[in-house]
């Protein structure tokens, strides 16, 4: 049976706000707003126009994005993925090399690993697993799809499972997260600023991870989990992702301490550039 809920998963598997939804269906956005808040239950008029919608999209079938066609030719998901994984566990202090990391996560014995610090080992296995995840999992965007994530990120480090319970800081930020009875309602409502914004995509994105990372919802694994969020939000509008390199850390961490939604936001328009010419390097 049709219901509020129905409505708003679908609505987000479709990568709609509320206002889209309304001008698609040629309803108001108070009558989407309302049923999703279940003030209301709608008419059969009402569930017909939001149905009809729904059946009419499932059939148009998308043709796969840039990346994702690329992602099927071996050596660039190779190199993409440790790309991802060697950059956003150095931005960390994670010392493997490129050629240790691709080692680890793609079993490669040509390269023998020595004195390999088991965290370091950990945090690059997880992390393709995270990747792996958000791949699969890419028309869902909920607080569920990001606990999960943190999950598999702390997986044999601290083997943590939802939200944080205590205070957290962060080292060389001049600000502190907020308590841990607060999380959850606050990433709640990040999600669905995000859902709803009608700012440009790098924008909303941009301000979701500042958002993200300044609650730091988990004990650990934050600045991973959000960065593998970021590509999941731009691979699931069908955009090509991006990976912050090392060089840019500085950079990266004074948009975040300054809420610089704008300067994080022409970073990964850059970042994005640069990985359309990886692409194609790769795929040519």
């Amino acid at each position: 049976m049709k219901d509020k809920k129905w409505l708003k998963d679908m609505r987000i598997k479709h990568n709609l706000t509320q206002e889209k939804l309304a001008i698609n269906t040629g309803l108001s956005k108070y009558t989407i707003e309302n049923i999703e808040q279940g003030k209301r239950k709608g008419d059969k008029k009402t569930w017909d126009a939001i149905e009809k919608y729904f059946a009419n999209t499932s059939k148009k079938r998308s043709p796969k994005s840039l990346f994702l066609k690329a992602i099927e030719k071996q050596h660039y998901y190779e190199n993409f993925i440790t790309r991802s994984i060697k950059s956003s566990n150095a931005i960390e202090g994670n010392t493997l090399s490129y050629a240790e990391t691709y080692s680890i996560v793609f079993a490669d014995e040509s390269l023998p690993l020595q004195n390999i610090n088991p965290r370091e080992l950990y945090e690059a296995i997880n992390l393709k697993y995270a990747l792996n995840y958000s791949l699969e999992h890419l028309n869902s965007f909920n607080t569920s799809l990001v606990i999960k994530i943190n999950e598999l990120i702390n997986k044999n480090i601290k083997d943590t499972k939802g939200y944080r319970t205590g205070k957290v800081l962060i080292k060389g930020a001049d600000f502190v997260p907020p308590q841990a009875s607060l999380v959850p309602s606050m990433l709640n409502e990040l999600i669905y600023q995000y859902q709803n914004s009608e700012a440009p995509l790098l924008e909303r994105i941009a301000f979701f991870h500042i958002g993200f990372e300044r609650i730091h919802p988990f004990e650990d694994g934050n600045g991973r989990t959000g960065r593998v969020l970021i590509n999941h939000m731009l691979i699931n509008e069908n955009q090509v992702p991006l990976v912050i390199p090392e060089e840019k850390r500085i950079e990266y961490f004074e948009y975040l301490q300054n809420e610089d939604t704008i300067g994080l936001a022409k970073m990964f328009a850059d970042l994005q550039e640069k990985e359309k010419a990886k692409i194609k390097e790769y795929t040519k």
